[in-house]
C-alpha cells in the first residue's frame, strides 16, 4: 500500500491510498471506523479466521463486498476502486442483519468479472402500475444489483438500472428484461430525439406519475406521442403545453440485458 497524501476537512482525516487489494482497503476502513474483524465475520457468517484469511489476501467476492458496503457505510464500487479513493471516519451506519444481495450477472462469468473493468449498478424495484405499461419505482434500500461494463458506465456516467413491466416494447424489450438508462440531467433537446431509441419517460395517469418505456416522436412542436412497439398497446400522447412543470423525457436507454 502507498499513501499519496493525508489532510484534514472539517475535523474527518482524509486519507489517500494506492491499494494491492480491496482487503487492504477493508482493513483500513475498518480500523478508522472502530469495527472489528469478527464483527465483519458475523456479517459474512463465516469464522474469524476465514475472514482472516480473506483480508489478508484480498479474496473477497462480490456478494461478501455487498454485504459488506453498508457495514462500512462505503458505496460498493468506492471499495472497489484501488487506485484514488477517500477513507473518511463518518459515523457508522448500522445494519442488524446482512441485506440479501443479489447480483444480475447477464452473459458475463462471476469469476471472470475484474473491478477495473465492471461497475455495479444498483437495479430499482419496479412494479405494474394501474394503468398498462405503465410502472412504479419502489422506494427504500436496493439490494439488487447489475453487472455492467465499465465501458459504458463511463461512456453514460447517470446510469439508472430498472426491470421492464409489461410487454409494450416486444419484441425488442420483453417482461423482467433489465435495462441501462442514461438519466438525463437536464431537459432534453426534444428536437434532437432519435426515432431509433428508446426513452425512460414518466407520465400522469391519473393516479400518480409513473414510468415508461417507449419511442417518441413529436407533433406540431406541442404534443409528445409516447410509440409502443407492440401494435396492441395503444400510443399515449402529452401536451408539452400542459405539462410544463416537468420534463416528460427522463432518460434513454442505453443498455439491456435479458435472463434465458
Amino acid at each position: 500500500m502507498q499513501i499519496f497524501s493525508e489532510s484534514e476537512d472539517r475535523g474527518h482525516v482524509i486519507i489517500w491510498f494506492m491499494y494491492k487489494h480491496v482487503g487492504e482497503k477493508i482493513r483500513d476502513i475498518r480500523r478508522i471506523k472502530n469495527i472489528s474483524q469478527q464483527k465483519l465475520a458475523d456479517v459474512l457468517g463465516i469464522t474469524h479466521q476465514t475472514y482472516q484469511y480473506h483480508e489478508k489476501t484480498g479474496n473477497f467476492d462480490t456478494h461478501k463486498l455487498l454485504k459488506l458496503a453498508p457495514v462500512l457505510a462505503c458505496d460498493f464500487n468506492t471499495i472497489f476502486d484501488l487506485n484514488s479513493s477517500e477513507i473518511s471516519d463518518n459515523k457508522i451506519i448500522q445494519t442488524p442483519e446482512p441485506p440479501s444481495i443479489h447480483i444480475h450477472y447477464g452473459s458475463i462469468a462471476p469469476e471472470h468479472v475484474n473491478p477495473g473493468d465492471y461497475e455495479f449498478i444498483p437495479l430499482h424495484d419496479t412494479k405494474a402500475a394501474a394503468t398498462p405499461a405503465v410502472m412504479d419505482i419502489a422506494d427504500g434500500q436496493k439490494n439488487d444489483y447489475v453487472c455492467m461494463p465499465r465501458a459504458i458506465t463511463q461512456k453514460y456516467p447517470h446510469m439508472e438500472a430498472f426491470r421492464v413491466i409489461g410487454d409494450s416494447m416486444s419484441p425488442v424489450l420483453e417482461e423482467a428484461d433489465i435495462v441501462g438508462v442514461s438519466i438525463y440531467k437536464t431537459a432534453p433537446d426534444l428536437n434532437n430525439y432519435s426515432r431509433h431509441s428508446i426513452y425512460f419517460c414518466q407520465i400522469d395517469d391519473g393516479y400518480g406519475i409513473g414510468y415508461t418505456l417507449k419511442k417518441i416522436q413529436i407533433m406540431k412542436n406541442r404534443y409528445l406521442l409516447l410509440i409502443p412497439i407492440n401494435t396492441s398497446h395503444d400510443v399515449m400522447q402529452i401536451d408539452l403545453e400542459e405539462e410544463k412543470n416537468y420534463s416528460p423525457i427522463v432518460g434513454r436507454v442505453v443498455w439491456m440485458s435479458r435472463q434465458f
